[in-house]
């Protein structure tokens, strides 16, 4: 009886390990696939929301509902009255989209526009502008401020850094797997590194980079 009891505890034990086995390359899979997925999603991001703000000298930042501008490095033309917190209402006339989403909806006016663009927004005091801006690529790739990085540049480094760390996440969860497998507390260290990554997917989704 002592023998049939040892060996079914060792065949529970044997059991256990195989199905975490599976459950962690699962989790793996997870989490290479967010890596990519992230990595896709950051770029874009920085083309289909980024760009067509940044090519008429705007940049966003978060804020209630709605599509909210930071102040611009540049004060000419008309991004001279431009603040921040200043919340984009109407695109050559025709009233933007707030609430969830609205930089994506907004930044789809924008590159429905010409090379100008009439923009009107509501500061936080409730009065409204209009602002006649020109569309120039060339902000793109010219050097921003005191660091002298381009927009996109700074946009690249940001999904490197980004990626740089979950990857870190990744190889240290493997290592965890392999030299540490039979002891339960690395193992599900490991594990929940590769959840975590994995998880991190739908922050990638929502980001939009500077």
């Amino acid at each position: 009886m002592p023998g049939r009891l040892g060996f079914e505890a060792a065949a529970r034990s044997r059991l256990g390990q195989a199905a975490f086995r599976l459950i962690w390359f699962v989790a793996l899979v997870a989490a290479l696939l967010a890596l990519a997925g992230g990595a896709y999603q950051g770029e874009r991001t920085y083309q289909e929301v980024t760009r067509p703000f940044a090519e008429l000298g705007l940049r966003l930042t978060p804020g209630p509902a709605g599509a909210r501008l930071d102040a611009p490095e540049s004060r000419e033309g008309g991004l001279a009255d431009i603040g921040r917190g200043d919340e984009v209402v109407a695109v050559d006339g025709a009233a933007s989209p707030r609430g969830w989403g609205a930089e994506r909806a907004v930044a789809r006016q924008l590159r429905a526009a010409g090379s100008a663009v009439t923009l009107r927004t509501r500061s936080s005091d409730g009065v409204l502008r209009d602002h006649r801006l020109s569309r120039d690529p060339g902000r793109l790739t010219r050097a921003q401020g005191v660091t002298g990085v381009s927009l996109h540049g700074l946009a690249l480094a940001n999904i490197a850094g980004d990626l740089a760390a979950q990857l870190l996440a990744v190889a240290a969860a493997a290592l965890l797997f392999r030299l540490r497998t039979r002891e339960r507390l690395p193992a599900l260290f490991s594990l929940s590194l590769l959840l975590m990554v994995g998880g991190s997917a739908s922050l990638w989704i929502g980001q939009v980079l500077p």
